[in-house]
């Protein structure tokens, strides 16, 4: 089960809201005293508080998910230890332990900006010889803790899970109000002895962050001095102070910071942070050894992602091959089972194939062979009356007439004078026999018989 701690670092108090699942999501909050120089207690408390079946540490509580049900799921742990998350872990820095200042720098991209008040500190913020982290927001809002401090936070709560991201505290609470529907406000947070922090919200972007030294009137008297975003909310709620910020506003409404997804008021910090989406790093508190790591974590996963997508390429290639040389297969076997169910039809068809042709070839015969019995009557009446055959032959289309005549040459002039001998033509010479009292003259004659139509 994927779990996403995210812990709001106060001046006194660490809260902690653990998100578990996707689709059935199940909260747990809890909260603990610390000591910003010692962070292991803290730590181990925690540790204790999320565990399945731990107790909540000093002023921790259990809550239910979003459908009513208590958590009793989650991963598995130590007996009576830590136990280290499935998921990431992700710090966000309130205000007092923070300073935040508007600055003027020349157009540049952020991450310049970022390492131009990294190296002169003092220029922009009330430290002396100190390391300090930047992060940029909005429209030159800057935010800035101690290096020593950030590193040694991360490197502690880093035993409950991989730290993936510092944010301060107004970019987490403005992530959350807009998580719940909220694009413009001013959040007032009573911090006690550490002051009041006000929180400007407009357009989902924190617009401006500031802690007032005094009490909540001096608060208010600050708000009025300009033009409210939005709705004025109030954290800690108290029915007094919040009627007192009301007469001192002359009248403008205050509210209670809204639950947001079943996450009480006072941890709308921790669940916006395990709700942001890291892009830029210039926008965090992140350690530069801490960045390090992530950029190297990032250039990791996206190696992987990219071996994991050629892969998957060349799976789904082998993976085409493979069905294709199947589907070949299957269809080569189903051909050759058809093939023998269909040999006897094949061995029928070719057969009436071949009587067909022969058909085909008789009739053409039948249309193109001349008629001997036409050829003979047409003879009958043209040839002389004394003419007698001793033979009739078809040859190449042509026919070939034999026989005697009293007068050979009769025999040729009665056929050439008929349209339908043509080509007539003397194939041999004539001879002459005499039979009784007779002369006769042999003829050899050829001819083309084309019927009268």
């Amino acid at each position: 089960m994927i779990e996403h701690l995210g812990l709001e670092l106060d001046a006194q108090v660490v809260r902690a809201v653990c998100v578990t699942g996707w689709r059935r999501r199940v909260v747990r909050v809890a909260e603990t005293p610390w000591d910003p120089d010692d962070p292991m207690p803290a730590v181990r408390a925690l540790g204790d508080a999320l565990r399945p079946g731990g107790r909540p540490g000093e002023g921790g509580r259990d809550e239910r998910d979003e459908r009513g049900e208590r958590d009793e799921r989650g991963g598995r742990g130590g007996r009576g230890g830590r136990r280290r998350l499935r998921g990431r872990v992700r710090l966000t820095v309130r205000l007092p332990l923070l300073h935040a200042k508007r600055v003027k720098l020349p157009p540049a991209p952020p991450e310049a900006r970022r390492q131009v008040m990294r190296l002169v500190p003092e220029r922009f913020f009330p430290v002396q010889g100190e390391e300090l982290v930047v992060a940029v927001g909005h429209d030159g809002l800057a935010y800035a803790a101690p290096e020593r401090r950030l590193t040694a936070w991360t490197e502690a709560f880093a035993e409950l899970g991989p730290v993936d991201l510092v944010q301060p505290g107004p970019a987490s609470l403005a992530r959350a109000l807009a998580d719940a529907g909220i694009g413009d406000a001013v959040a007032v947070l009573d911090d006690g002895d550490q002051g009041v922090s006000v929180v400007t919200v407009r357009g989902r972007v924190v617009e401006s962050a500031r802690r007032i030294y005094g009490s909540l009137l001096d608060a208010a008297r600050a708000l009025a001095d300009r033009p409210l975003a939005g709705a004025v909310y109030f954290a800690p709620w108290d029915d007094r102070c919040a009627a007192a910020l009301t007469d001192a506003l002359g009248g403008y409404p205050i509210r209670p910071l809204p639950a947001v997804r079943g996450v009480p008021p006072a941890y709308l910090s921790a669940y916006g942070v395990t709700a942001e989406e890291v892009g830029d790093l210039s926008g965090t508190l992140v350690p530069p050894a801490l960045g390090t790591r992530l950029l190297a974590r990032r250039r990791g996963r996206l190696a992987a992602a990219a071996l994991a997508c050629a892969a998957s390429a060349l799976f789904a290639a082998l993976s085409l091959d493979a069905r294709r040389a199947a589907a070949v297969r299957a269809t080569e076997s189903l051909v050759q089972r058809l093939e023998v169910r269909a040999a006897p039809v094949l061995a029928l068809r070719t057969e009436l194939e071949t009587l067909r042709r022969r058909t085909e070839a008789l009739a053409r015969i039948e249309r193109t062979r001349p008629d001997p019995l036409g050829v003979l009557l047409a003879l009958s009446t043209r040839l002389p009356r004394d003419a007698q055959l001793r033979s009739l032959d078809l040859s190449g289309g042509d026919w070939q007439v034999e026989g005697y005549a009293s007068q050979a040459e009769a025999v040729t002039e009665a056929l050439a004078g008929d349209a339908r001998f043509q080509n007539v033509r003397v194939l041999s010479a004539n001879n002459r026999a005499r039979v009784g009292d007779h002369t006769y003259e042999s003829f050899s004659v050829a001819f083309r018989f084309a019927p009268a139509p």
